[in-house]
């Protein structure tokens, strides 16, 4: 069965934007478990096990310690779990606090369609959702599969009305579809789903100046997102009323004020209940892809370039004088900067596509480890390196310009010049990559050192089974405390 909407949807005006978030609501609550089919409950085990790999990997990443030291510190009911830690909190500070040790290495997933990181806001929200509510595994997932069902459909309506890159999708969009989810799990009504989604509409922030100047901020704004999304859902339970006519074709609407009006794709109207409710081959959930390197997507093809490179020369730092990077856009503020000396080295390394590429000379990979801030510390030819790669415009380009968007030139200290293409930078996607995700998620495990080995593969057993699970607090507090 595609996904579809649900409850007679077709009742609402298809033209109408002020009934998207009703729309939505119901899709949310009232699309019934056993419709959604084992392929979308299978993508989201894969989806719950990419989060959670990533959450490991950054649970003492910079600045994560800070937030888990405020989350206990302040205490309150202990709902739900901070992972790795020890510890329980309110489930909004927990979602908080777990979502920024997700998102932290910016190592998590990506859905092309809304521009958005949905499982750093999606995961964290419904994990605490689900424990503070005693729900079963399967409730868990449903619950993820039609949150992210409506961060796509919104999503993507926005995304072809994106006028700029200031605002942050992954917290903006995403905030919609954790409150939803966390509504079903509270098994709340549609209107009580309506009246949180205008909620959390107070509460939609996030853009990318935190990224743009590398600072540690990145790393909480989807859980802000998270955090608000189980306020919300937990607010409209006790009759608080919210906004409806919030998506478009008002004064205050999100694709008003928030960089969605469609002016600069020429699209003149706002998004309508049939745009957004549209009947769909796939679940958002099954088009979610993964990420190979713990780095901004603009980084990929020179990673993929210096790998192949250093492979097929034998390469280390030591033998390259300087580099040069041929991309299409060395503008772009998400990676197109020098390295150079910087107050959160680690977070000017995941947004610097000089320091990847010549990370990835040496280590032939750019995950976890690669962007440890000791291993950025001690590594000073690849520090030497990295202050040596300029990035450089196709206008630059001597002679016949090859078939490629993305190409390096090492040029060696004996004098040679060799170079690479980025013949193939693509994310994971499953089921296609399910082994490079397990051996992600594995690594991810491992790289945080709770765990060893065999624990990881019983977590990952787990994990492959946590739609059985009878209540998902069991599994939280096995393998998540």
């Amino acid at each position: 069965m595609a996904a579809q909407s649900t409850n007679d949807i077709t009742a609402l005006n298809p033209n109408s934007a002020d009934d998207i978030t009703l729309a939505l609501a119901r899709m949310a609550i009232d699309t019934p478990q056993d419709d959604i089919p084992a392929s979308a409950f299978a993508a989201a085990q894969v989806a719950a096990m990419d989060a959670l790999g990533c959450a490991f990997a950054g649970h003492d990443a910079p600045g994560v310690e800070s937030v888990v030291e405020l989350t206990t510190h302040w205490g309150g009911r202990p709902e739900a779990t901070v992972w790795f830690q020890n510890a329980r909190a309110p489930a909004p500070a927990a979602a908080l606090a777990n979502s920024v040790q997700l998102h932290a290495l910016d190592f998590d997933d990506y859905h092309p369609p809304s521009g958005a990181h949905i499982t750093s806001v999606l995961v964290p929200a419904v994990l605490a959702a689900g424990e503070m509510n005693d729900s079963t595994g399967k409730e868990t997932l449903a619950a993820l599969i039609l949150g992210v069902e409506v961060v796509g459909r919104l999503g993507r309506a926005c995304q072809a009305r994106r006028d700029h890159e200031g605002f942050l999708p992954a917290s903006v969009i995403c905030g919609f579809g954790a409150t939803a989810a966390v509504c079903r799990l509270q098994e709340a009504s549609v209107d009580e789903t309506v009246n949180a989604i205008g909620i959390w509409y107070a509460h939609a922030s996030g853009n990318r100046q935190a990224l743009f100047d590398r600072t540690l901020t990145k790393r909480i704004q989807p859980g802000i997102a998270a955090r608000d999304a189980v306020f919300a859902a937990c607010l409209a339970a006790k009759d608080f009323s919210g906004p409806r006519r919030i998506i478009g074709d008002q004064p205050a609407s999100l694709t008003r004020i928030y960089g969605f009006t469609g002016a600069a794709r020429g699209v003149n109207s706002p998004p309508t209940v049939g745009e957004v409710m549209a009947e769909r081959n796939t679940w958002t959930i099954e088009e979610l892809e993964y990420k190979r390197f713990c780095t901004c997507g603009v980084s990929g093809p020179g990673i993929v370039a210096a790998i192949s490179l250093a492979k097929e020369h034998g390469l280390v730092p030591e033998e390259i004088d300087t580099m040069r990077l041929f991309v299409p856009n060395i503008h772009s503020p998400f990676g197109a900067v020098p390295w150079g000396d910087h107050a959160t080295p680690q977070v000017l390394a995941q947004f610097c596509v000089p320091y990847a590429v010549a990370s990835a000379i040496r280590n032939r990979r750019y995950g976890p480890d690669e962007i440890a801030p000791a291993r950025i510390a001690q590594d000073s030819e690849v520090d030497r390196l990295a202050r040596g790669t300029q990035l450089c415009s196709w206008t630059d380009w001597k002679g016949d310009r090859p078939d490629a968007k993305t190409v390096l030139q090492a040029f060696l200290k004996d004098g040679r010049m060799v170079q690479s293409t980025d013949s193939d930078h693509r994310r994971y996607r499953s089921p296609h990559d399910d082994d490079a995700l397990v051996e992600k998620f594995f690594h991810n495990v491992q790289f945080s050192d709770l765990v060893n080995a065999e624990e990881t593969r019983d977590c990952l057993g787990a994990l492959q089974t946590l739609e059985h699970y009878p209540d998902v607090a069991l599994f939280i507090r096995r393998w998540l405390t």
